[in-house]
């Protein structure tokens, strides 16, 4: 692979079961109706092929087009299989950085929401416990100033939009999220990033966990104080 597709696919790890990337923002994860060529799995899938023509790559989990960071992929259907049949079980942590409108009122707190998702698939918070989908996250504030918070969130469930919406419903919109408010936009791309990502593999039963640093743009925007 010539050099530039290999910068064009910031690679963390690769071994001969899983290969793991740090997705920019603006790229979809897999492809859609609208976007065949230019995604995550495409590029991903291209590289290894290079190598071996018959070599695959399978989807074990998604990130949303506009959020960066850690991106699995499985190199074998079996292992695929198996982590997504366990996912809910064998995801330990999922960590998120997220700058977010607003001064919050707590340092860090537990955000519990049903969620559901409407006709034009935009999710929304919902009292209806019986046909919406628990969310939970919890968030520490980083650092503060008089605009905006940087947050570390941890998920305890996957859903999907879950951060957006859950800080959107606190009147904490993610900077750049149009799709759930009108906050600020001063980095020109959504403010979440998934820095870390750990399971347990299915089969070995080892801890896999893989990390992405914090995008320059963020600490640009939020200096964190070093204490």
């Amino acid at each position: 692979i010539s050099r530039k597709n290999r910068r064009d696919l910031p690679i963390i790890f690769e071994n001969d079961e899983f290969i793991v990337i740090d997705k920019p923002s603006g790229l979809l994860s897999v492809p859609s109706d609208n976007e065949k060529g230019r995604t995550a799995y495409r590029m991903v899938n291209d590289y290894v092929q290079q190598k071996d023509k018959h070599n695959r790559i399978f989807v074990v989990h998604r990130l949303d087009e506009d959020t960066s960071g850690v991106l699995v992929f499985a190199k074998d259907n079996h292992l695929k299989d198996a982590l997504q049949l366990g996912w809910a079980n064998l995801v330990k942590h999922r960590g998120y950085y997220a700058i977010v409108e607003g001064k919050m009122r707590d340092q860090e707190g537990t955000l519990v929401n049903y969620l559901k998702k409407s006709k034009i698939n935009l999710v929304y918070v919902t009292d209806d416990k019986v046909n919406g989908k628990k969310a939970i996250l919890h968030y520490k504030v980083i650092t503060t100033d008089q605009k905006y918070s940087l947050l570390n969130v941890s998920l305890e469930t996957g859903r999907q939009n879950q951060i957006r919406v859950q800080l959107g419903h606190i009147n904490h919109y993610v900077l750049g999220d149009d799709k759930y408010g009108e906050p600020d936009n001063p980095i020109h791309r959504l403010a979440l990033h998934a820095y870390l990502l750990e399971f347990v593999h299915p089969i070995s039963h080892k801890i896999m966990r893989f990390n992405s640093p914090m995008p320059k743009e963020f600490k640009t925007l939020m200096p964190i104080k070093s204490r």
